[in-house]
């Protein structure tokens, strides 16, 4: 992983899911479409490389405008096993940063 490939672990990816979510539906929804008409799998490479680079993007946006809350709902949810009900408050700090960036946008 370079320097500047965000965190993709999957505490990462649970913590970010629902921004990514949001973030990335287009993308995703025309992998989706792609792989419901064709089986192979070559098929669906390019829309299926664009659902990766958005959630690389996002990642990256988060780790720098949310880094600190970002971090410390990671660091929770490690702790307490992936209790999410153990690690509302740091849910709420980091969801709280996110929508504040977001609607500077």
């Amino acid at each position: 992983m370079s320097a500047n490939a965000p965190s993709t672990d999957s505490t990462s990816l649970f913590c970010a899911a629902p921004i990514l979510g949001k973030e990335c539906a287009a993308a995703n929804k025309a992998f989706l479409v792609c792989k419901s008409k064709d089986e192979n799998p070559r098929a669906c490479l390019i829309p299926g490389e664009q659902v990766m680079a958005c959630v690389h993007k996002t990642l990256r946006v988060l780790e720098t405008h949310c880094g600190d809350s970002f971090s410390a709902y990671k660091n929770a949810m490690d702790k307490n096993w992936h209790e999410l009900k153990l690690c509302r408050k740091e849910q709420a700090a980091f969801e709280a940063c996110y929508r504040d960036w977001k609607s500077k946008q």
